[in-house]
């Protein structure tokens, strides 16, 4: 009714124990009364801005205001802007071109990044956020510890670098395949994204060729838009933590791949012929000194893992 009108009347008969209640309400103090909702809806402006690169200066046509300024484009009314967008996201996914549409290219993009978890409990990312939808993407990963034969694969959404702290959507397991040392086994998995937002999720282990899958729609088990604000939230809360975080993995990561390399290494003639049997043997129990080490010292820091690293390699020259 304000949208037209200066003011309104609004009467209520017995509000309370039998007490009418009437009041005339202007435009500017029902915009007075809900500024604080207003002003939310700027922040998500800035926040879209900020996730596009684009810098307000570079905003040539609004609706409303906050852009330096500029007068506002009144050639689409603002009740009817939601509509508009849609139906521009419906002939872009058509392909449907005009003359009108040349220079417009309006996407729907993914809220959250999607990834799967690893076996250091972090989530490596496959789709990231404010990707455009539809989409596709493969990532390749190996078996983490020695004769393997299983594997989940857990798909997890949000910002943040433990799994335990984004939000799980699924896992399927995969199983049958032949043991063997650790990095020897390659799965690929694909995320794809389809146009009504569905997820299809699917890994196949390369050398038997088993495969399992998954499709999540994009209602079920999801998060709503106050759910993926405060999970962004928290992931810039965070950041400084699970950076830190993500440097401690990388660390241990960096050692481990140091000693699966010394032990593959340790079986190769041309290596092993130039050193004697004791020396390759102190070497192989190195690998598993310092293996154990990592398993048992859980609240070892990236200095440690990169000084035990250090330790590792002097104490496994082969010289």
């Amino acid at each position: 009714m304000l949208s037209s009108a200066e003011s309104t009347n609004v009467g209520m008969v017995s509000l309370f124990e039998g007490t009418n209640f009437s009041i005339t309400l202007t435009r500017a103090l029902l915009e007075q009364l809900c500024m604080d909702l207003f002003s939310q809806t700027i922040d998500a402006v800035k926040t879209a801005l900020s996730d596009a690169k684009i810098d307000k200066a570079n905003i040539h046509e609004i609706l409303l205001g906050f852009f330096n300024g500029r007068k506002l484009k009144r050639s689409i009314n603002p009740d009817e802007a939601v509509a508009y967008g849609a139906t521009l996201l419906a002939a872009n996914l058509a392909g449907g071109v005009s003359n009108s549409m040349q220079d417009l290219m309006l996407l729907e993009v993914t809220p959250l990044s999607l990834g799967l978890k690893d076996a250091d409990g972090m989530v490596g990312i496959v789709i990231k956020r404010n990707t455009p939808i539809p989409t596709k993407q493969t990532c390749n990963a190996l078996t983490a510890v020695d004769n393997q034969t299983s594997v989940w694969i857990s798909v997890y959404e949000g910002e943040r670098v433990k799994a335990s702290d984004n939000h799980f959507l699924g896992h399927f397991l995969i199983l049958g395949f032949p043991a063997a040392q650790c990095d020897e086994i390659k799965f690929e998995n694909t995320f794809e994204i389809d146009e009504n937002g569905i997820l299809h999720v699917s890994s196949v282990e390369t050398s038997t060729g088993k495969q399992r899958s998954m499709t999540i729609a994009n209602y079920e088990g999801r998060l709503s838009a106050e759910e993926i604000e405060r999970m962004l939230a928290e992931a810039e809360k965070f950041k400084h933590v699970d950076e830190k975080g993500r440097s401690r993995v990388a660390a241990l990561n960096a050692l481990v791949d140091c000693i699966y390399s010394m032990k593959r290494n340790m079986e190769k003639e041309e290596i092993t012929q130039k050193i004697s049997e004791e020396h390759r043997k102190n070497i192989l129990a190195k690998c598993e000194e310092t293996i154990k080490w990592t398993e048992t010292e859980k609240q070892a820091t990236k200095e440690d893992y990169e000084e035990m690293r250090e330790q590792f390699k002097e104490a496994c020259s082969l010289k």
